[in-house]
């Protein structure tokens, strides 16, 4: 048996010396964020199983939700998670396979200093979060870190909670939103959206998705505000969420 990872749209074969994913330009498969250290983790196929490794990365590595401790091992359907990207194991059929190459980003940051940061204990948290709804977890997501998510966007005004954290929990937020259609998830997101949280194109267009989701004119017009006052020029996403705000009620 042979196996493949699936990534967004995506198939990469994998062959027999495995694939190593980071920051770094040496690496495989080259992911972007500052939450990807620059060699994060490795998946080796086996027999009738793929090991996923982490290579002793900042973050961590992620597996159906729960943070890896040594090598873990996956079958068809598995995800885990590299910072913010998530890869499926997949049974491979060659002809559909894509070079690592062709891979596109999720969260594309622009940071002047390519240390990988650290994330807080809540953005651990966060990352775990997220695994599980990448992992099709949605209530136990919300069940488990509902509350923390909660509390921290309550805390903002109180306290300058660190960047990856921010990050992390505008993820999450928006990720909850979309797969529940929760309203309050995405006002969560939106107080986030309020500081100075990291944004790249792919969030705008995560926040564009979101907003569309919940169908709430009122969302709407308070992402375009949010994101005109942070001075954001994406001019497809702010003329989409005009078109999803409509005209403003008397």
């Amino acid at each position: 048996m042979r196996f493949a990872l699936r990534y967004r749209h995506q198939r990469i074969a994998l062959g027999d010396n495995g694939i190593v994913m980071g920051r770094g330009t040496g690496c495989d498969i080259v992911l972007d964020g500052d939450d990807v250290s620059r060699r994060h983790a490795k998946a080796m196929p086996t027999d009738d199983a793929v090991i996923v490794e982490d290579l002793g990365s900042h973050n961590g590595t992620f597996v159906n939700g729960e943070r890896i401790e040594g090598p873990s091992r996956l079958g068809h359907g598995d995800v885990f998670t590299v910072g913010s990207h998530e890869l499926r194991v997949i049974v491979d059929r060659p002809e559909d396979s894509q070079p690592p190459e062709a891979l596109p980003s999720l969260w594309d940051y622009d940071a002047e200093d390519e240390q990988t940061m650290s994330a807080g204990t809540l953005g651990m948290r966060f990352v775990a979060g997220y695994g599980m709804l990448a992992a099709g977890m949605v209530h136990r997501a919300e069940r488990e870190l509902g509350k923390t998510l909660r509390d921290f966007a309550d805390a903002l005004l109180t306290g300058k909670p660190a960047t990856t954290d921010l990050v992390m929990a505008l993820r999450f937020a928006l990720r909850l939103a979309f797969e529940t259609r929760r309203g309050s998830w995405l006002d969560i997101a939106l107080k986030i959206l309020e500081t100075d949280v990291p944004l790249s194109n792919d969030a705008f267009q995560a926040i564009e998705e979101t907003v569309r989701a919940i169908g709430d004119p009122a969302f709407a017009r308070r992402a375009a505000a949010n994101l005109r006052t942070r001075g954001v020029s994406n001019e497809e996403v702010l003329t989409s969420l005009d078109g999803l705000a409509g005209d403003e009620p008397e």
